[in-house]
């Protein structure tokens, strides 16, 4: 037996909506090779918006989070079709961002997302960066967020301190750093 879901939301001008048919939210699946990328698609408009999430989307994908995705990106979505994607499931050790940037390209093309604002946020900017250097074809234009070009010595301690608290199983104090960071580099 399936359920339906619906979420109502109330318009400017005091209507009420379904959140799934207004916005046109999906969340989905793509193939590549060895591995699938979720990723979750909602917005109105025609212009497509590509939104590469940060560090963080390796502890939480977006699959199963398109309703608090679509509240957080609600405003973009009156004027957008955007695709807010996570990296490949499964990534081979030691994967450049690079590397990352070359699966995003071939997700783009599988899709037919032709021509997108790309729009990186943290580690998402490295990414972001990449795609748009060896694939400018793929990317009309570019925003990066919270983000840097290299990695530094500063980055580089902050990241080994998070993965030795990933392998300590200390993911609350791995949360609470890397939102603190993350705020600290937005100020």
């Amino acid at each position: 037996m399936a359920i339906a879901s619906v979420v109502w939301l109330r318009s400017e001008n005091g209507e009420l909506y379904d959140v799934f048919m207004f916005f046109g939210l999906e969340g989905n699946s793509i193939s590549l090779e060895h591995a699938s990328m979720d990723y979750v698609e909602f917005g109105r408009g025609e212009q497509p918006l590509v939104i590469l999430p940060g560090l963080s989307d390796g502890f939480k994908t977006v699959k199963g989070q398109a309703i608090p995705i679509l509240f957080y990106y609600k405003q973009l979505a009156k004027s957008f079709r955007v695709y807010v994607f996570s990296r490949k499931r499964t990534l081979a050790k030691n994967c450049s961002t690079r590397e990352m940037a070359k699966d995003q390209n071939v997700a783009l093309e599988q899709l037919g997302i032709e021509q997108p604002y790309v729009m990186g946020v943290s580690q998402g900017g490295m990414i972001a960066q990449h795609l748009a250097i060896d694939f400018p074809d793929s990317v009309k234009k570019l925003i990066i967020a919270v983000s840097l070009a290299k990695q530094n010595k500063t980055i580089q301690h902050v990241v080994n301190s998070w993965i030795q608290m990933a392998k300590a199983d200390d993911y609350q104090s791995l949360v609470i750093d890397t939102l603190e960071t993350e705020r600290a580099i937005a100020l």
